[in-house]
């Protein structure tokens, strides 16, 4: 994790779906609630997350690969110009913001809420 959250941040809470497959995995919204400053290298946040059925409250792990049952960042849309979009973490869209490619053509990012 690049940084830690800050209470009311929004991030992304993986959604475990179900065994037989009738539900996929996928990201919901949440915000932070809690997040121990104290504990140096915790990757647990205390999250709300906002389901099409109501609310969830739970203590989960991040994971940037999005592991269900974990927490991550917000992911960008990175768009090229030329060829279309691709999707990227937002702790790595700095590196990527503004890059020109060898043809040219340069990279731009734009929030994508899932």
């Amino acid at each position: 994790m690049s940084s830690p959250p800050s209470v009311g941040h929004p991030v992304h809470y993986v959604a475990y779906g179900t065994p037989g497959g009738e539900y996929q995995s996928v990201c919901r919204h949440a915000v932070v609630a809690e997040y121990d400053y104290t504990q140096e290298e915790t990757d647990f946040a205390a999250l709300v997350v906002f389901n099409p059925t109501g609310l969830f409250f739970n203590t989960v792990r991040y994971d940037g690969g999005k592991a269900p049952g974990t927490w991550h960042y917000p992911c960008a849309r990175v768009r090229r110009r030329d060829e279309g979009d691709r999707t990227v973490a937002m702790e790595d869209i700095d590196s990527l913001t503004g890059v020109v490619q060898p043809d040219g053509s340069t990279i731009t990012a734009e929030e994508n809420p899932e």
